[in-house]
């Protein structure tokens, strides 16, 4: 036979509930909100070290980007009308759309690529150890080349090579960013 109906109690309700009942119900709210927020702010931590990893990696890689305000201003309005998240690929691609309204480094204005152009005729003729050389206008002078790091090189590393890595003000910049995206 069937037994009348009689209401329950809230703590019998929440007794016969399995966990994803729970979690799902009224009850359970406090729970989701502290979950949420725990992850949300995980979240949020992790966007922007890798954010400040793509930030790092661009101005270690275009030093004829001058940091003032409004460069930063004029990318982060360009990223943000296009709706693109801050990562290496958006920022150059930012700064390639952007280079001709940008304020430029005079000193480290790279016109051909990992090269720079040193005029000789601007040197002056006065200064005997400036004198230009003999039929040479232009000379090209290499930049500091940035070794690439690679995940299997990580895993090669001992500890104190790790820690030097990420020291080190090129390869820390790297390593970040490929850590950040595994």
């Amino acid at each position: 036979m069937t037994e009348p109906f009689r209401p329950q109690n809230e703590h019998d309700e929440i007794r016969n509930m399995n966990a994803d009942q729970f979690y799902k119900s009224e009850h359970g709210r406090a729970l989701r909100e502290e979950r949420n927020r725990h992850s949300d702010n995980v979240i949020r931590e992790r966007e922007f070290r890798q954010a400040e990893a793509a930030v790092e990696f661009f101005l270690a890689s275009n030093r004829d980007y001058a940091r003032t305000n409004d460069n930063r201003d004029q990318i982060l309005r360009w990223l943000k009308d296009r709706k693109l998240p801050m990562t290496q690929n958006s920022l150059q691609q930012a700064f390639g759309e952007l280079k001709h309204q940008l304020a430029l480094s005079p000193d480290h204005n790279a016109e051909y690529g990992a090269s720079r152009v040193v005029d000789y005729s601007d040197l002056g003729p006065k200064n005997p150890m400036h004198s230009r050389p003999p039929q040479q206008h232009v000379e090209l002078v290499e930049q500091k080349s940035v070794k690439k790091i690679t995940m299997a090189d990580v895993r090669k590393m001992t500890a104190e090579q790790y820690e030097a890595a990420l020291k080190d003000s090129d390869l820390g910049p790297q390593l970040e960013a490929l850590l950040a995206n595994q």
